[in-house]
């Protein structure tokens, strides 16, 4: 007899530390599991992830009964886990704690996860045969069903990714979670005395009925929705659902059916109405036959199982919420063949037997077959990235993601989209996150997109005037070891030639073997023996005179040498040459760097060329081999610099991938359109595992197949993403050794601020730069003018 509402649920008492005994004599235990990340799996994918829950769901047998359970929480924990690295900061504190803080602070609140289990339940023999008539608890008797229990989980918990059988105090975790929402959302223990009664313990009180037609228990409004026609169910139709912005629970009940018996009752059926049909007359009962007559044949063609099933949705959260994404649920469903009940009337019963381990009690089965059940079941999760990185993003479907460049052993970078689209914002607010945590920087650009935050983290930043400044191509003699027979490492060697090429040869094709052994000999030579004093590096004229009077090997060489001589020579009597012949006197700041060329580049297409390969491979020697330190070379909008030479800046572009190949050393290269893409280096694609795609309006397919081809869903998606004039976020795929995130890219004030690239803001933070040096100070100054013009 039922004397409290906590009587109405079974949970009773452990009989081991993972099986939990129910006072009407079933057993269960609960499975955690990794769930389905397939968000960005294309039809095939789903079909190879889902079969694994076929396999599960046959493998069941007729006495177990299996729940599957999803939830979905607010959760702010990859944002902890980043402020964690505030630990680990070595240099610029002042602007990269109160960055990660704000970034912290804005995207914590929207971070959602999602977590799954399974529920298995089954019964001791009772006098009627059947395992789902209960009879009262019976230690003995349950101990036994135990055992077969455990038995059946170890043998179907394979299908399950991840799959392992949970504690008892984890599995009343879930209930508490479930049932009690107010200790759980407070971070409360479910703290349990196994002595007393379970449901004493985890109910917590009556629930109440509200006027909006929703369930409060303990304080927190639930409200439950049981689907009454299914959709047309296919493998991740519950994607949509999964990404929604609110707390849920989803409990999803299927206990395998008599499959034989229940075809046979179905052709009965379908026979008795037959006959009766033409007395009944009306089209609607003949159609009511021949959809069972299809379903039972399809069920024995190909020979799947029939199983009851009850899918239920619990919404919490406040009556705002529960309106709106309740009616955004009912048209999802309804638009999708389904129909579902969310009646006041129905509260009460739903609420209770979709708690974990209740499921059974349900008064609303439906039969369906294999691939039906599997795939309404509800399992969906999202990557997180990787916890604890340096970098912070929110996808689009509300989780948190960890984005790391120091932890990838090569983390070369490509991004690519039109103006507008948020490269430079995120490029500038991964610079405040990472180099902080010890990852330097050197960065060039034709603008001063990256200025300030180079210069809050107290780096040094130059805008080249081609009038005044000297940039020496060549290796710094600190670079060589002297003790060695070659002292010159040869990657460097290499890279360095082959990016001057350009110089030496007539042409713009790659050197042949003739001209890189005669170059390589002549710039070793410049090495052979210790430097001078007060120079830090050979000039180019030391160069051409290697070039003239080093001794070659062959003949074919020594042609080369005398060629490439000349083409040098001819290049340094130029009024250009001349410049580069001169003093290097351009300071490199050692860890963090930032050069504009915009000057240069209305100057000479010419002239930015040359500007270009020096300056890079003046960085490759600071950043690949003057320090053991990480280090990155960004190279923004290569676009400008590859109108005039696309080869050569291809080529040269390949050359700091090959120097870079150690371990912490990357590139990025932030560009806009295809031409840049198409005339790439092959192994700047190849030799980048981190690809940005950001929103662009055309060439997506041609794009693809320059990155090796797109899977169709991430192509789908990006192809999708709205023009962000306008809007207060934008939209990027993220890839990351093969992996996809469909990334929200939304910033705090701060970073937007610093990053800032306005047109109507330019020239102000120009006035700003020259009154001072302090970001805070610029900032202040910069919300002053944007007060005044408004």
């Amino acid at each position: 007899m039922v004397t409290a509402y906590s009587d109405r649920y079974t949970w009773y008492t452990p009989l081991n530390e993972r099986v939990m005994a129910h006072s009407d004599g079933f057993v269960s235990l609960m499975i955690s599991w990794d769930g389905l990340d397939c968000e960005m799996a294309d039809k095939s994918q789903l079909q190879g992830l889902y079969d694994s829950l076929y396999m599960f769901i046959d493998n069941l047998g007729q006495d177990f009964c299996a729940e599957f359970h999803w939830w979905r929480e607010r959760d702010d924990l990859m944002a902890t886990r980043y402020l964690a690295n505030n630990k680990k900061i070595i240099r610029g504190h002042n602007i990269a704690i109160p960055i990660r803080e704000a970034m912290a602070e804005h995207l914590g609140p929207c971070g959602f996860s999602n977590s799954v289990a399974v529920v298995l339940m089954t019964h001791y023999k009772s006098v009627t045969n059947n395992p789902f008539v209960g009879n009262k608890f019976n230690a003995k008797k349950q101990k036994k069903a135990a055992q077969n229990l455990l038995e059946k989980t170890n043998k179907v918990i394979r299908f399950l990714k991840g799959g392992k059988i949970a504690t008892i105090a984890d599995y009343c975790k879930r209930i508490q979670q479930s049932i009690n929402r107010k200790p759980f959302l407070k971070g409360h223990k479910s703290n349990t005395d196994y002595r007393f009664d379970l449901s004493e313990q985890l109910v917590p009180d009556v629930p109440e009925l509200t006027d909006s037609g929703c369930i409060r228990m303990n304080g927190e409004l639930t409200r439950s929705i049981c689907l009454f026609m299914y959709p047309d169910a296919f493998a991740g139709w519950f994607l949509p659902i999964a990404s929604i912005p609110m707390e849920m629970h989803v409990s999803f009940v299927i206990k395998p059916a008599h499959t034989r018996k229940a075809v046979d009752d179905a052709a009965d059926e379908s026979e008795t109405e037959d006959a009766t049909q033409a007395k009944k007359g009306t089209k609607y009962t003949k159609k009511a036959i021949g959809d069972r007559e299809e379903f039972t044949n399809y069920v024995t063609e190909y020979n799947l199982n029939i199983f009851k099933n009850c899918f239920i949705i619990h919404l919490h959260g406040s009556q705002e919420e529960i309106t709106e994404y309740h009616d955004l649920i009912d048209n999802f469903i309804n638009n999708s063949g389904g129909e579902i009940r969310s009646s006041a009337n129905v509260q009460g019963h739903f609420f209770r037997v979709a708690q974990p381990g209740m499921g059974l009690y349900s008064n609303r089965f439906r039969p369906d077959e294999t691939w039906q059940v599997g795939n309404m079941v509800p399992c969906i999760v999202y990557d997180e990235g990787i916890p604890g990185a340096e970098c912070l993003r929110l996808t689009q479907s509300c989780q948190l993601a960890g984005f790391s460049i120091l932890q990838h052993p090569v983390a070369n970078t490509i991004t690519i989209g039109l103006m507008g689209s948020g490269k430079d914002v995120d490029t500038n607010c991964e610079i405040m996150e990472c180099y902080p945590l010890g990852l330097n920087y050197f960065a060039l650009e034709a603008g001063d997109s990256y200025k300030w935050p180079i210069e809050a983290l107290e780096g040094s930043y130059t805008k080249i005037d081609p009038r005044n400044t000297v940039v020496n191509p060549l290796i710094e003699y600190e670079l060589a070891d002297y003790t060695k027979k070659d002292p010159v490492d040869l990657l460097l060697l290499s890279g360095t030639l082959s990016s001057l090429s350009f110089m030496l040869l007539e042409d713009t094709k790659p050197m042949e073997h003739a001209q890189e052994s005669a170059a390589g000999l002549a710039l070793k030579n410049l090495y052979i023996t210790e430097p001078p004093k007060n120079k830090k590096a050979p000039l180019l004229p030391d160069f051409l005179y290697s070039l003239k009077h080093s001794e070659y090997d062959s003949d074919p060489d020594a042609k080369a040498g005398k060629e490439m001589h000349d083409k040098l020579k001819s290049f340094l009597n130029t009024y250009h040459g001349r410049v580069f012949a001169q003093e290097d006197n351009l300071e490199i700041h050692p860890t963090l760097n930032g050069i504009d060329l915009k000057l240069v580049s209305e100057t000479s297409d010419k002239l930015l060329l040359f500007y270009l390969i020096f300056i890079c491979l003046r960085y490759t020697q600071a950043a690949f081999f003057k320090s053991d330190e990480p280090a990155r070379i960004l190279c923004n909008e290569i676009d400008v610099y590859m109108k005039s030479h696309p080869e050569v800046v291809g080529r040269m572009l390949g050359s700091v991938i090959r120097m870079g190949r150690k371990d912490g050393c990357s590139s990025a290269i932030n560009t806009q359109g295809i031409y840049e893409l198409e005339n790439l280096d092959p192994i700047v694609i190849s030799g980048s595992p981190l690809k940005n795609l950001w929103w662009r309006d055309r060439e997506w397919e041609k794009i693809s197949a320059i990155l090796d081809g797109l899977p169709e869903t991430p192509l789908k998606l990006w192809k999708a993403y709205k023009n962000p004039y306008n809007l207060n976020y934008r939209q990027g795929m993220r890839i990351v050794h093969g992996k996809y995130y469909d990334l929200h890219l939304t910033f705090p004030q701060v970073v937007l601020d610093i990053a800032s690239t306005s047109r109507d803001e330019r020239a102000e933070k120009q006035r700003i730069e020259a009154k001072t040096n302090d970001v805070w100070e610029r900032l202040r100054l910069l919300q002053e003018f944007r007060s005044r013009r408004s």
